[in-house]
């Protein structure tokens, strides 16, 4: 008798459920809203990095400007640039210490280099001599590879960090970001420092990049959790999502007027700092509707058990012809729109348009930045509809007929200039948001910076490949030491052979969309063979069924059901 009354007293203290630790479920669910509550802080937090890091691409303005004034030599301004790109965009180096030494590390890494490399340029700044030089190109190489390293591992958290169809929305976010990013610190320094002591500047930005990169460090995490819980909270994820989505674009139509049409950097810098806290907050009420979601769920669907994602290591990357082909699309696309706006100014020069230069500078920004956050969406949201290579065919191609129209500028009129900057500008920013969304799809999360890496290490190797072409072949026109031309024959070798690299590039996409589209009719068809067997199977268990269960007729009722739904979706197809 006693224990039967034991038995029935630990039956009454399990089901009364008065202690909460007593509860099913209730530790892992504690677990399960802390990574919630990182996953969704890494989203501001790699914000506020990334645009932090914009002040490496600054280096090579700054430092032209410098050289400018100490009357360096050609080459060494041509190296300057150059020296600041190939750091900024160098995503092969970071990529691998990404891969090998993790998020943590990579920024940790970024923030001591940041410190070193702009506190050296700091006491450059006021040396003059041979020693001077080639110190300075070390530490502008190092200091704008700091910043790409600070980038890398800031965009690759989150998306690692969300599953594969909210990763695409980060990246949408973060490489809008990553264009304005070098105006964060260029609007702070317009705003609350007109004229400083840039000994004092270089260190100060040195010292603040450090504290974010290290903060970042240890506040960016990666988190993955269980498919149960992704799938119950998707929606909501992409409606959290999205609302940041929201305030990018109202952020950078404000900027855009405010700052780049009417210079006002005083309101633009206060709107860089407001957006920043901005997104800071959105996360609470992100995180409330995607933790209240989660909790209608249930705790029995919760589970603590990793979602195992796909990966795709580099170097089987390497061996893939669809990869190597968008690669080589980014170098050509990337390569030629970058040329045109980094020369925009002897462009416009050459045709007779150079009172509009700066308006032909802004158009390109708005429209490059169109092309990210418009063309991003609308590749995200018609995913299903239009295969990702074929949107960047797409680019390739409009950027070659936007070189074409260009040609008409001397001849024709101004208009056509705008147009094709407007064409070339789109296609640029299509395809730096689109690279990175496709690499993620096929080759998955974990190693997407290294793989996204080796595009951007193209990109920057195309802008010096162009770059240079368009220079040398514009001094030959010009024909003299000025490095001015006036002409349409200034521009036409150069936008023939563009355009055509733009259809190469349109070429290598087509390629590359038959190969991504034979491995999907592949997937479909093992698919289908599987779904097959498994019709099979069951017809072999429902036969036995139905030969137990003749007796009470139910058998021949749901074989009219089945038939009947067969019918019905036979008609629908």
């Amino acid at each position: 008798p006693r224990s039967k009354s034991k038995k029935k007293s630990d039956g009454k203290s399990k089901s009364g459920g008065k202690s909460k630790s007593k509860i099913p479920g209730a530790d892992k669910f504690e677990k399960i809203k802390n990574d919630m509550i990182r996953k969704w802080i890494n989203v501001p937090m790699s914000i506020l990095v990334v645009c932090t890091a914009g002040a490496c691409y600054n280096l090579f303005a700054y430092f032209q400007q410098i050289g400018a004034a100490k009357k360096y030599g050609s080459t060494t301004m041509t190296s300057i640039k150059y020296t600041v790109l190939f750091g900024y965009y160098l995503g092969l180096l970071p990529g691998l210490i990404n891969r090998a030494l993790g998020d943590t590390i990579a920024l940790i890494i970024a923030a001591v280099m940041a410190l070193i490399s702009f506190t050296a340029l700091g006491f450059i700044v006021e040396a003059d001599n041979a020693f001077a030089e080639i110190s300075m190109l070390v530490f502008l190489f190092t200091g704008a590879m700091s910043g790409g390293i600070a980038t890398i591992a800031a965009i690759v958290t989150p998306v690692k960090s969300f599953p594969k169809m909210a990763g695409i929305l980060i990246i949408v976010i973060l490489i809008g970001y990553y264009k304005i990013a070098p105006y964060f610190e260029f609007s702070i320094r317009s705003a609350f420092f007109e004229e400083p002591d840039l000994k004092l500047y270089f260190i100060g930005v040195g010292i603040l990049q450090a504290i974010i990169f290290g903060i970042g460090a240890f506040v960016l995490k990666e988190v993955d959790l269980d498919a149960a819980i992704e799938e119950m909270i998707k929606n909501y994820d992409r409606m959290g999502l999205l609302s940041y989505v929201l305030i990018e674009v109202i952020f950078f139509c404000a900027f855009y007027i405010i700052a780049l049409i009417y210079e006002n950097w005083f309101v633009g810098g206060i709107l860089f700092i407001v957006v920043l806290v901005l997104n800071f907050l959105a996360v609470g009420a992100s995180f409330y509707v995607v933790y209240s979601q989660a909790r209608k769920g249930g705790l029995k669907a919760l589970s603590l058990n990793k979602t195992k994602r796909k990966e795709i290591k580099f170097e089987e990357m390497l061996g893939t012809p669809k990869y190597l082909c968008l690669a080589f699309a980014s170098l050509l696309v990337i390569g030629i729109t970058c040329t045109f706006s980094f020369n925009i100014f002897q462009i416009a020069f050459a045709v007779g348009q150079i009172d509009s230069a700066d308006n032909l500078l802004d158009t390109f920004w708005g429209a490059d930045m169109f092309g990210r956050i418009g063309g991003g969406l609308a590749a995200y949201f018609l995913v299903d509809s239009i295969n990702g290579y074929l949107w960047a065919t797409g680019a390739g191609a409009c950027a070659a007929f936007g070189f074409l129209i260009a040609l008409l500028t001397d001849p024709v009129g101004g208009m056509f200039l705008f147009t094709a900057t407007i064409l070339i500008a789109f296609a640029s920013g299509l395809f730096w948001v689109l690279v990175p969304s496709i690499v993620m799809e096929d080759a998955g999360e974990k190693n997407f910076g290294l793989n996204w890496g080796l595009t951007l290490f193209l990109s920057v190797l195309g802008m010096l490949m162009f770059g240079e072409f368009f220079d040398f072949v514009y001094e030959w026109q010009a024909g003299n030491d000025s490095g001015k031309c006036s002409g349409g024959n200034c521009i036409l070798l150069q936008f023939i052979f563009f355009a055509v690299l733009g259809f190469v590039a349109a070429g290598l996409c087509y390629f590359a969309f038959t190969q991504d589209d034979a491995a999907g009719s592949d997937g479909k068809k093992d698919k289908k063979d599987k779904k097959d067997n498994r019709k099979s199977k069951d017809r072999g268990r429902s036969s036995n069924k139905d030969s137990r269960g003749k007796k009470d007729g139910k058998s021949k009722s749901k074989d009219k059901k089945s038939k009947s739904k067969n019918k019905s979706k036979s008609k629908k197809k």
